[in-house]
């Protein structure tokens, strides 16, 4: 039951990062700030509370209400920031002069590529 509900808040954090983006037009480091500082309000709420953050001591609805929103707010940071790398980054790194490697052959560097 605990790994299907991981997968439930798994889906749905994503969910949420994606829906931001694509739905309202939050550009991906704005959600990627937002998510991470919604984070850190999580857990400074958590131990305000609690005065403790550890995961062996759940014993509370209370705490369970902060660990899944923990973990949501997890997965909707991951995704935020995932999309933001993959999507401003280059798609290729440049490539080494004289570099030989197997990588660099069978990914080479576009014609576009500007060196680092």
């Amino acid at each position: 039951m605990y790994w299907l509900a991981v997968v439930m808040v798994a889906i749905f954090g994503t969910m949420v990062a994606d829906a931001l983006h694509i739905q309202l037009g939050v550009p991906y480091a704005v959600s990627t700030v937002g998510f991470a500082v919604a984070l850190t309000a999580i857990f400074i709420g958590w131990y305000l509370t609690e005065r403790t953050l550890s995961i062996h001591r759940i014993t509370t609805l209370r705490r369970e209400l902060f660990y899944w929103a923990t973990v949501c707010a997890t997965f909707a940071l991951g995704t935020a920031a995932g999309d933001l790398t993959a999507y401003t980054l280059p798609p290729r790194l440049p490539r080494v002069q004289g570099s030989s490697s197997r990588w660099s052959s069978r990914y080479p560097a576009s014609p576009t590529a500007s060196p680092v």
